[in-house]
């Protein structure tokens, strides 16, 4: 079953149910969301944990260095930048 045929089936099946089920519905899909988006979350906190890890690992004449660059890099790209409200 496609992507587009699975969307048809969900949402006639969903046209078919009473209005008092909906809300038991709604709660249900909510859960489902709700679960995808704490794995997301975790992901995302695991994947950072690693890169940040990295960092320990460095002596502090390489950390300074890096700091430096970024900082610079920074002023760089907004240096000369006039700040102009849309307002």
């Amino acid at each position: 079953m496609s992507q587009i045929e699975l969307y048809q089936s969900i949402l006639l099946k969903l046209g078919q149910l009473p209005t008092a089920s909906l809300a038991e519905v709604d709660a249900f899909l909510s859960e489902i969301a709700k679960k995808k988006t704490h794995h997301k979350k975790s992901r995302y906190k695991t994947h950072l944990a690693q890169i940040a890890g990295a960092w320990k690992d460095w002596d502090d004449k390489e950390f300074d260095a890096f700091l430096d660059t970024t900082r610079q890099i920074r002023q760089e790209m907004f240096a000369g930048r006039e700040f102009s409200p849309n307002i």
